[in-house]
């Protein structure tokens, strides 16, 4: 158990993320399909997925041991805007953090020789983990992405709404209650490494992060190149069979907008629809901002979006055609 302890700048600095991203969420589906007795959540979604992973995913087993924690790919590549940056992160970490990586992790999980490799100069590894990571992401977590992304949204504004009305404090107690305890100052978090260690934040502040693919039991991790940065506590968000029923179900009837536009596009079209700037929508999405910022120029150009200055940022808009277009395959 965890006993993070905190000030009353701590309480002051603790957020909610808007989640951990496309990239960190296949980690953590990797960790849940390497589970032998997955909770009731996710059976459906892995008796979906194993019947569609490749032979690409094989070499994920040395790095995703069975009913463990795998190699800490989040530390490595540092904050995401898109899956593909993690990817392209992961090629280019350098071999002696890799290799310290490894190092922590050999402490509780025997290497394999394929392993061992990807902090050698030999590109050749990195590359089928990238391969691998990408096919997974393809089978697990793209189909699904709408709705985790709108899951997790959906959960950080009603934890929002209940420190509005209730306070911090209260989140903390209803949070994650099997596994996660409040006792002024101190918050307990149980967590699958079994670590047992009192975490003074001293001003740190803590940010929560809502995931779908966390399992069962909240993570707690720290940037080590950062002492100044907070702690970062994922919290899981699929906590109910009903949910994970409609979460697991991915859209397959007819859809005559994607068939106008392209899936891509009308996915942006309806993820844009309250505004936002193209990083965040590029999150919403599960794509890169760059594949983002063409597929808006298309829709700019079409009529269906605006696109206006904020700063160093944009902001998109529907208009009112791009909005007609969203009602009427909405009231199909």
């Amino acid at each position: 158990m965890y006993r993070l302890h905190f000030t009353a700048e701590d309480l002051a600095r603790t957020r909610i993320t808007a989640g951990a991203g496309p990239f960190a969420e296949t980690v953590m589906a990797a960790e849940r399909l390497r589970q032998r007795l997955p909770t009731s959540e996710f059976r459906a979604w892995r008796a979906h997925v194993n019947g569609h992973l490749g032979q690409r995913t094989r070499v994920l087993a040395n790095v995703f041991p069975r009913d463990a924690n795998g190699i800490d790919f989040g530390a490595l590549v540092g904050p995401l805007t898109s899956f593909e940056e993690g990817l392209d992160r992961l090629l280019g970490v350098p071999p002696a953090s890799f290799r310290a990586e490894l190092s922590w992790h050999n402490r509780r999980h025997r290497l394999t020789t394929w392993s061992k490799s990807l902090a050698d100069a030999d590109p050749r590894p990195r590359r089928e983990l990238v391969e691998a990571l990408a096919s997974l992401h393809d089978a697990a977590v793209r189909p699904y992405w709408a709705h985790i992304d709108a899951r997790i949204r959906a959960d950080r504004a009603a934890r929002a709404l209940e420190i509005v009305e209730a306070g911090l404090e209260h989140l903390f107690a209803t949070l994650c209650p099997a596994h996660i305890r409040w006792r002024h100052p101190i918050l307990e978090v149980d967590t699958p490494l079994g670590c047992d260690a009192d975490v003074h934040l001293g001003g740190r502040g803590l940010v929560l992060t809502p995931s779908v693919f966390t399992g069962s039991l909240p993570f707690l991790s720290f940037d080590l190149a950062n002492a100044d940065a907070p702690a970062n506590l994922a919290y899981p968000v699929l906590t109910d069979l009903v949910t994970a029923r409609r979460l697991w179900t991915v859209d397959r009837p007819a859809d005559p907008l994607a068939a106008l536009l392209g899936r891509t596009r009308s996915v942006i079209l309806d993820r844009i629809a309250d505004g936002c700037g193209t990083v965040e929508l590029a999150r919403r999405v599960g794509i890169s901002s760059a594949s983002v910022s063409h597929h808006t120029a298309v829709l700019r150009n079409n009529g269906l979006i605006s696109t206006r200055r904020d700063g160093a940022s944009v902001i998109h808009t529907v208009t009112s055609l791009g909005a007609a277009l969203l009602d009427s395959d909405q009231a199909r």
